[in-house]
């Protein structure tokens, strides 16, 4: 016989229907993990039909859970008052003050960054430099592009004053703990920042 909660459900229907919810999710993402694969052209009707119904269903794939791990990624740096550059952070997720990923807080690193930069075109904007030293990279976005002039306003500013954007590609794994310096860019500027009062 099965006990009945305080609210007159059983175990075993909670159980259940956890059950089928596992379930549900470990087809999707089963699916999804198969569509990303390449077909090759001795793949069954079957398969070729189930691919093409994720693809519908789900277009982005597993880029909806992720990210391309080769793309370049950006960090910002803001001069201190004793003129040493901080990085500015709101992570990493795993840290215990954002709740061990369930705060979601750090991900709003990208926010900061488009709401530095907004819409504008910064192509021609980028110097070029090697490896971690943030020092180096400010001198030669200083020595080949100047420093910027920015206007920021929004609610939740941490980059203002004298910034340093570096944008930079990952260190691949073959050489992952030896001495590789990877390709970065810089971009030093001057954000004069507005805070908004929020409603």
């Amino acid at each position: 016989m099965i006990m009945s909660g305080a609210n007159g459900t059983s175990h075993g229907g909670v159980r259940t229907k956890f059950g089928v919810v596992c379930a549900i999710a470990a087809v999707a993402v089963a699916a999804i993990v198969f569509s990303s694969l390449p077909i090759k052209s001795h793949a069954s009707e079957a398969a070729r039909a189930m691919t093409g119904l994720v693809n519908e269903i789900s277009p982005q794939g597993w880029g909806f859970f992720t990210k391309d791990p080769r793309e370049p990624f950006m960090v910002a740096y803001v001069m201190n008052e004793h003129g040493a550059w901080e990085h500015v952070t709101r992570g990493p997720n795993a840290r215990p003050q954002n709740a061990f990923g369930l705060n979601r807080e750090s991900r709003l690193d990208e926010y900061d960054h488009s709401q530095l930069i907004g819409t504008a075109e910064l192509d021609d904007v980028w110097a070029e430099c090697t490896g971690d030293d943030v020092d180096g990279c400010a001198t030669a976005a200083m020595d080949s592009q100047g420093t910027q002039e920015w206007q920021v306003s929004g609610y939740d500013l941490r980059l203002c004053g004298d910034v340093l954007l570096l944008k930079r590609e990952p260190i691949p794994l073959d050489y992952a703990g030896l001495d590789y310096d990877p390709t970065s860019w810089a971009i030093r500027a001057d954000v004069a920042c507005t805070v908004q009062e929020q409603a």
